[in-house]
């Protein structure tokens, strides 16, 4: 299974837009970005079983 997580402090925006788009146009199926500057965990799945 390919995961991944990113801790963001400046580049959320980027994490969020074409770094995650990048990803799943790699294959990955689960990834997670940490933004530490509001303490926000997002999550993104290509599995649509999964509730974030």
């Amino acid at each position: 299974m390919n995961r991944r997580l990113y801790v963001a402090n400046t580049s959320f925006a980027d994490d969020q837009g074409k770094k995650r788009l990048l990803y799943e146009d790699l294959g990955v199926k689960e990834y997670w970005i940490l933004n530490v500057q509001n303490m926000n965990l997002s999550h993104y799945s290509k599995n649509p079983y999964f509730f974030s």
